[in-house]
């Protein structure tokens, strides 16, 4: 007898096909074809990537509705997404900017903290000339 704590919500299959289809839309520019994928073609979409996307923000929707629906109040929904969401978010912002930031730049570690160019909260934004990176 499914809990509430119960993960199961039956949609590890449409989960993995839309995976797939990534992968997919993914696979024939990496190999340099200029043809669309299969599906693509069969359904004459955009792109099988742009239906993955369609398929995860349903599943994610429903999902996130079902989670409103089964919370006490809206304080406590709005907690634990808080906490799903910010966690993660902050872990990879902070490895993207001390870590993996160094790592691709073209500036040495010294200039890629110290430059001005890359201070984003200047404007609030980062400038596409402000970006020291190669392309």
């Amino acid at each position: 007898m499914p809990t509430t704590h119960d993960r199961r919500n039956g949609f590890d299959g449409l989960r993995l096909f839309a995976a797939w289809l990534v992968l997919l839309n993914h696979s024939y520019p990496l190999t340099g074809s200029k043809d669309t994928d299969f599906i693509t073609q069969l359904l004459r979409i955009d792109t099988s990537g742009g239906l993955a996307v369609c398929i995860f923000f349903s599943i994610s929707g429903y999902l996130v509705g079902k989670s409103l629906i089964e919370s006490r109040n809206i304080f406590e929904f709005l907690k634990r997404r808080f906490f799903r969401v910010y966690p993660a978010l902050a872990v990879v912002v902070i490895l993207s900017v001390f870590v993996l930031g160094p790592i691709i730049s073209t500036l040495s570690i010294n200039e890629y903290f110290l430059n001005s160019k890359c201070d984003a909260t200047r404007n609030g934004q980062l400038a596409e000339e402000s970006v020291p990176f190669d392309h």
